[in-house]
């Protein structure tokens, strides 16, 4: 990105609804929303047990608004998963995806990270503008897999 990014993380507030991490009591609630919006995990389900710091939510009156997965590394962190509730008026949905983006880069910085990539599925083009928009580059195309660890 080549906008610079705080860690101040109340520089990223958007009125309206609170952004934090996810408690690991809150996990279930997490993956519900999570599956409702379209993720699937085929053969097996996860136990959404152990979420923090790995979620942030976008939060309204106790009502998910919007998700997003960090994968904390360096020196490339990873931002996944985002999901955002369908019946959002568009103004709304859009601050809700800039609120968790730049929540999500802040926190990747703070830990040290010094890129952040992504894998954005194909249905989520509204994402892909805004990271565009924000001066992230395509890398390519690619498929999202996953393989439980058990």
């Amino acid at each position: 990105m080549t906008e610079a990014v705080t860690h101040d993380f109340a520089a990223y507030a958007a009125p309206g609804f609170d952004v934090h991490l996810v408690a690991d009591g809150d996990g279930q609630r997490l993956g519900a929303f999570v599956e409702e919006r379209g993720y699937t995990f085929e053969d097996f389900e996860p136990t959404w047990e152990k979420v923090w710091p790995y979620w942030l939510i976008a939060e309204k009156d106790d009502r998910i608004l919007g998700c997003l997965n960090m994968a904390y590394a360096k020196p490339i962190g990873r931002l996944e998963m985002l999901a955002v509730a369908a019946d959002l008026p568009s103004r709304q949905h859009s601050k809700v995806v800039m609120s968790l983006l730049y929540h999500g880069m802040a926190r990747l910085k703070a830990y040290g990270s010094e890129v952040v990539g992504a894998a954005i599925p194909h249905d989520m083009d509204e994402w892909v503008r805004v990271l565009l928009r924000s001066g992230t580059f395509l890398m390519g195309e690619s498929y999202q897999m996953m393989k439980r660890l058990s």
